[in-house]
């Protein structure tokens, strides 16, 4: 396939670039900023991107296709009461991750394929009459979002989980020597996951030596150096959020009924409580309190802003900052986080690190660690967070909270291990702690079945046919 690609600061295009070459698509990249843009930036962009799909020629990373190879040679074309353009383009599809409402617009209207990867969730920008333009196909790895997109009579959402490049990480894990001797020095400020919808990432290029069929076997799953961590977490703690900068402004009564939703929702392991206890009246005071600025790219109302980008955040600040203080009172000295948040609310036996950079040195800390903890922010109601896919995809032993998508791409307690609140938590990870074969058992497995059903280059073929 002949495949534009809008990209921005987000450290997944790297993989995307490289599975899409690898698997012989041709690809031309347009930069965006993505982030803050203006309406006047957006048209500006609009018509860039108008300029570039009318193209005649164009350099590519590879050698031309056979049309015929293209999937989507077979597409139905657009009613010519829809169709706005008669311009031919050379592309057969234009990509993103994340949808984008004035990408898919111009795609739209030149007849094109548009197809988005979405890594985060949910995204406001899918707030948007867009979403429903025949060209679009969009994946979601929330099933719960697919599922309120399909219901409500869209039919060009799609669930797709996550997924992360194993051979590009277990190639960085093999050409890593001295993994046991990282150190503080070795991690370096950057920004991680749950950022990347808010802030700009520097994306930066790994020149690896990848072996083309990387697989692991029984017999070579060993660890050539020593443990460095026992109990690791890699993330931020949501120290910045919106309901601590608002909080003041509100009524007591408000800030109540606030405290005691979150509470309910600390309670609940996976699925969002929130969105359902933002009533009509409680919605209706909110609005004389805040302002919701209104855009183009999303049409988002008070209620989903609130529940989504308001509430979730600050559940998830409450229940990391507790799930790894008790974590700590425990394993004094054996808990480590890595993240670029404020530790200040946190135990002083938690030890904290600088932030890793998450390509280059994320996957070392996932492999050098006993037990990784992965803890998802309720905003995602049943879906699978990047991090799991991630620490498996490093051969490192996960355990993480529950979500529903999980029962349909891992088997629990063969590739990786659950809990279901604090105690169950601390029990097994005092479990595991205690039965290192179990736990790379487990390990091995969780690589494995990553390698063979969701690394990149599987799930490229799923997107692109």
């Amino acid at each position: 396939m002949n495949i534009l690609i809008c990209r921005w600061d987000i450290f997944v295009y790297p993989d995307i670039l490289d599975t899409m070459k690898n698997e012989g698509h041709l690809c031309d990249v347009l930069d965006f900023s993505a982030i803050k843009m203006s309406d006047e930036d957006i048209a500006s962009f609009s018509k860039v991107l108008e300029d570039k799909l009318c193209e005649k020629n164009s350099d590519f990373y590879i050698a031309n296709l056979s049309a015929d190879n293209s999937p989507l040679k077979n597409l139905s074309p657009l009613p010519l009461s829809e169709k706005t353009s008669d311009k031919e383009t050379k592309y057969d599809a234009v990509f993103s991750v994340n949808f984008f409402s004035y990408i898919a617009e111009v795609c739209h209207r030149h007849n094109i394929r548009y197809i988005c990867y979405n890594v985060d969730s949910p995204l406001l920008n899918m707030q948007h009459p867009s979403v429903n333009y025949k060209t679009n196909c969009i994946y979601t790895f929330d099933s719960s979002e697919a599922k309120h997109f399909n219901n409500n009579g869209t039919d060009t959402v799609h669930y797709l989980p996550l997924c992360t490049n194993t051979k590009r990480v277990q190639a960085l894990i093999e050409n890593s020597h001295h993994i046991s001797d990282l150190t503080d020095n070795d991690f370096i400020k950057s920004k991680l996951p749950e950022q990347t919808a808010y802030e700009n990432v520097t994306i930066k290029n790994t020149n690896l030596k990848q072996t083309e069929n990387y697989t692991v076997t029984k017999s070579e799953y060993t660890k050539s150096y020593k443990y460095k961590y026992d109990i690791s977490f890699v993330g931020n703690l949501y120290d910045k959020n919106r309901y601590d900068e608002m909080e003041h402004i509100l009524p007591d009564y408000l800030c109540g009924y606030m405290d005691a939703a979150i509470e309910a929702q600390l309670n609940v392991s996976g699925g969002n409580l929130l969105k359902n206890m933002l009533t009509p009246e409680i919605i209706d005071m909110l609005l004389k309190y805040t302002d919701i600025k209104t855009s183009t790219q999303s049409h988002a109302d008070l209620k989903f802003h609130f529940a989504t980008s308001v509430l979730s955040h600050k559940a998830a600040a409450k229940m990391r900052t507790m799930t790894l203080n008790r974590l700590a009172m425990k394993y004094p000295k054996n808990v480590h986080l890595f993240t670029t948040s404020d530790t200040s609310a946190l135990f002083p036996t938690l030890i904290t690190h600088k932030a890793v950079d998450y390509l280059l040195k994320a996957p070392l800390v996932f492999a050098s660690s006993k037990i990784n903890i992965n803890m998802t922010a309720p905003n995602i109601e049943t879906g699978i967070p990047l991090r799991v896919f991630d620490i498996l995809g490093a051969g490192g032993f996960l355990l993480t909270d529950w979500r529903e998508d999980l029962k349909d791409c891992f088997t629990i307690g063969k590739d990786l291990e659950v809990y279901n609140g604090i105690d169950d938590l601390l029990e097994k990870t005092d479990y595991y702690l205690k039965h290192e074969d179990k736990r790379t058992a487990i390990a091995m497995h969780g690589l494995e079945t990553v390698q063979s059903r969701h690394d990149y280059s599987v799930r490229i073929r799923e997107i692109l046919g």
